[in-house]
């Protein structure tokens, strides 16, 4: 992960948890903020299996109103397309991303989960038996 990246997930941490660059997080801090993230992403894993149960291979999505979608496989595709159409480069490479991780992806070790903005659409592969490994990470190095 290059330094730019690492930069963003802290200032992304530091929002949503309220930390605060350069100070130590103690323990007791790791732990609530760990076993939160945990919990939500549980869940969130839990609605995206029972998804893919019953409609098939996709992702959920996060559009910037705040609803959550669930797009199909079959969705991505149309998505793909009209952003070819409409001469979406960065948004089509996005969408092929998509599709060649939920021909690859186990629903049973990883789950598809995205967050849009107006201009971007970031997706994130969860996995099920970890989904707040990075965070535990995080808050280890935080103010190190």
């Amino acid at each position: 992960m290059d330094e730019r990246e690492q930069q963003r997930r802290r200032r992304l941490a530091a929002g949503l948890l309220g930390l605060a660059p350069g100070e130590k997080v103690s323990s007791e801090q790791q732990k609530l903020s760990a076993a939160t993230v945990s919990v939500v992403l549980s869940d969130m894993i839990g609605h995206i299996q029972r998804a893919v149960r019953e409609r098939g291979s996709g992702i959920a999505i996060v559009k910037p109103n705040g609803d959550l979608a669930w797009f199909s496989a079959q969705d991505v595709v149309e998505e793909l397309d009209k952003a070819v159409r409409t001469g979406d480069a960065g948004i089509a490479t996005v969408f092929r991303e998509i599709l060649t991780l939920l021909e690859k992806l186990d629903p049973d070790d990883h789950v598809l989960f995205g967050m849009a903005t107006g201009s971007a659409l970031r997706v994130f592969r969860l996995p099920i038996d970890d989904p707040s490994g990075y965070l535990r990470r995080l808050l280890k190095e935080w103010g190190g």
